[in-house]
């Protein structure tokens, strides 16, 4: 039989408004979810971490803490796909829920940044690219992205892929930009068959091969990534 992992959809909220801000989802318990979330918080407080809306609620609600609270228990492996169907549900009843993306894997994670802040990171990025040199390529490496749906670098990779433990790659044009090379992410998916995959100097791992405490990490990370 197969072994599918429990999950779990919860909630937290604001304990002296009741307003639900944020919906989530976890493989761990939810005592342990809401502590990871103010791990994160004071992350971000300390420059650690990029902004994201939960963080701005959770300074501007305190002294008072967010309660979490279990919404489903999840046991047939859709714990994503619930995942979304609640954050979907509980958007409509409040469109300023925190989340910043429609929830499940690989999701767009700025969708829900305010106009303010699309345009403060889309001035980052402009500002961190100007005078950079176009890696030879670049241009029609570009274009297949855009144009190649077939394109394996633009599916989501099956079994994610974590470098050096410390950055998640849920697609392979990522690692191909990580590396500035069109190549990588062949390079990197055969090497997984040697016995040490330690390719372009970095360490590369398959997400299910690490303990939880690198996913949490490198998933919280990858969230908050700029690009």
């Amino acid at each position: 039989m197969e072994n599918i992992p429990l999950g779990f959809i919860y909630y937290l909220q604001n304990p002296k408004t009741g307003e639900i801000f944020y919906v989530g989802a976890t493989e761990s318990s939810l005592k342990n979810r809401l502590r990871t979330h103010y791990q994160h918080l004071s992350e971000y407080v300390k420059g650690i971490r990029k902004h994201n809306n939960r963080y701005e609620y959770l300074l501007n609600m305190k002294p008072l803490k967010a309660t979490v609270h279990l919404l489903e228990i999840v046991t047939d492996g859709e714990l994503w796909k619930r995942e979304k169907y609640y954050i979907k549900h509980f958007r409509k009843m409040n469109p300023k829920l925190t989340n910043m993306t429609d929830g499940g894997r690989g999701n767009y994670t700025h969708k829900y940044y305010s106009e303010e802040k699309k345009q403060e990171i889309a001035h980052k990025i402009s500002k961190a690219n100007k005078g950079r040199k176009k890696p030879d390529g670049f241009s029609e490496h570009l274009s297949k992205i855009r144009k190649g749906v077939n394109n394996p670098a633009t599916k989501e990779i099956v079994d994610w892929i974590i470098a050096d433990e410390k950055y998640l790659f849920k697609y392979g044009f990522e690692i191909n930009t990580f590396i500035n090379s069109i190549h990588a992410y062949g390079n990197v998916y055969r090497g997984f068959k040697r016995i040490k995959s330690r390719v372009y100097n970095h360490k590369w791992e398959k997400f299910s091969n690490v303990n939880k405490k690198i996913q949490d990490i490198v998933q919280s990370n990858y969230e908050s990534r700029e690009y």
